[in-house]
């Protein structure tokens, strides 16, 4: 699977689903759309003259100012102008937080990650002189438990707990629950590839490298030693993980201000497959899925030695929770505990089969019953396979995305400084879908961002 590289202008499954014959008889489905969310963005650097007068401000940069969750947030401050002689002050509820801030990669910006919120309202304000263009600012930040629920509606009851059998890589398990929300305290675990292999092996002792660790390049260039860093946890009641290219005995710890080496700044979430009937419980698997030519792998040796991070929640993945707004709210929920453990990438890929698929369509486009609370969110590509006619007539059918005008869905259009591609350069499984539709040409013309 080739994936979208920045345009030139700027555990595996222990069983596959029981309806994996139909999957492999259907015609794959890919497709490359989406939004990269402005609040997701990469730092772009001004080469001279100050910054617009729209971008001087505060802004967050792991989610939005209106879901917060865990009690923490990455936020950027733009400044017209950075006086060292005459520094800002930063507060959040009245406390001085100014120490949490550094200087950012963009001129006149400040960086923090700001700790310590209330749960529900927060105020973080930044005061000034003349010269930084920020007087008296403020953002009203709302905070969410890190147990949920944000936007999904009230926990779904009763919920079966099953962190005592979530296996960890390293084969030990995660752990008995610690309360009634299925929490459970996070572990990380280090893998490493041993030189000439195919798979992951446990890393004995984090401070000692074993003699046979192979090395990998990314696709940035950078050469590494092939160790991956595997953190599980607990969010939004689910199981999450993350997986990054990270070496203990020479990275510093991670945080978003010091990502990683190996790390080439871009996300894949992984959205599972199938949809059975029946919910109420964590899941003590992840959605991590490998067939016919298809990596949909949280620990996907191809992925991570290119330098890309993946995560995942067993939320996510609809073989254990079929319900995609759950999915959604769990994705952007463990997207916003990875920027604030990492920093931000510089676009996320969703990826998702059949049931994935859904999860995908949501994250991704933020087309769902609570649009509004996805847009902004989600990632700039998705990848899915084997999705069923009515996702493909939902997410693709010449409906705009997030706002987007209907007008912009024109076959080899450019929206944003995005390229569209036309359904005809698909599979033939999505365009036959769309060609359900009697008379839509709109359907047949409908266009995928990348």
């Amino acid at each position: 699977m080739a994936l979208p590289q920045r345009d030139s202008s700027e555990r595996r499954a222990d069983a596959l689903p029981a309806h994996t014959s139909t999957l492999r008889r259907r015609a794959l489905a890919v497709a490359v759309s989406g939004i990269l969310a402005a609040s997701f963005a990469a730092f772009s650097t001004v080469a001279s003259g100050d910054p617009p007068a729209s971008d001087v401000g505060i802004k967050t940069l792991s989610t939005r100012a209106d879901l917060v969750s865990g009690g923490n947030v990455l936020v950027q401050i733009t400044l017209k102008h950075e006086n060292r002689n005459h520094p800002v002050t930063i507060t959040l509820n009245g406390h001085d937080v100014s120490g949490a801030f550094q200087p950012g990669a963009a001129p006149d910006t400040l960086i923090g990650l700001v700790t310590g919120l209330n749960l529900g309202k927060n105020t973080l304000r930044v005061q000034g002189n003349g010269s930084s263009g920020l007087k008296d600012a403020t953002l009203e930040l709302t905070n969410y438990d890190i147990k949920g629920p944000m936007i999904s509606g009230p926990h779904e009851v009763p919920f079966i707990c099953q962190t005592q059998d979530f296996t960890l890589p390293d084969g030990t398990k995660l752990g008995l629950p610690t309360d009634a929300d299925c929490s459970a305290p996070r572990k990380i675990t280090y893998l490493y590839m041993p030189t000439g292999g195919a798979a992951f092996v446990p890393l004995p002792n984090p401070s000692v490298l074993p003699a046979n660790v192979a090395k990998t390049t990314t696709n940035t260039g950078a050469t590494v030693n092939f160790i991956v860093r595997v953190e599980t946890g607990t969010i939004n009641r689910g199981i999450y993980q993350t997986a990054i290219l990270h070496d203990p005995t020479s990275d510093p710890a991670p945080s978003p201000f010091t990502p990683p080496k190996g790390w080439n700044k871009r996300l894949i979430a992984i959205e599972g497959f199938g949809c059975p009937g029946g919910w109420y419980v964590q899941g003590a698997a992840e959605g991590s899925l490998s067939f016919a030519g298809m990596d949909f792998n949280l620990l996907s040796p191809a992925r991570l030695g290119e330098g890309y991070a993946l995560f995942t929640n067993t939320l996510q993945h609809p073989s254990n929770s079929c319900n995609s707004v759950l999915s959604g709210e769990s994705a952007i929920m463990t997207k916003e505990h990875f920027i604030e453990t990492f920093g931000v990438p510089l676009y996320t890929v969703s990826q998702g089969c059949s049931g994935g698929s859904y999860g995908s369509r949501v994250f991704g486009i933020g087309r769902s019953p609570v649009d509004p609370l996805f847009c902004g969110h989600g990632s700039r590509g998705i990848h899915r396979c084997a999705a069923s006619c009515g996702v493909w007539l939902q997410g693709l059918a010449g409906v705009p995305r997030c706002g987007q005008p209907i007008g912009a869905h024109r076959s080899g259009a450019r929206t944003g400084g995005h390229s569209w591609l036309p359904l005809s350069s698909m599979e033939s499984g999505g365009a036959r879908c769309a060609s359900l539709r009697p008379g839509n040409q709109s359907a047949r013309r409908a266009t995928h961002r990348i």
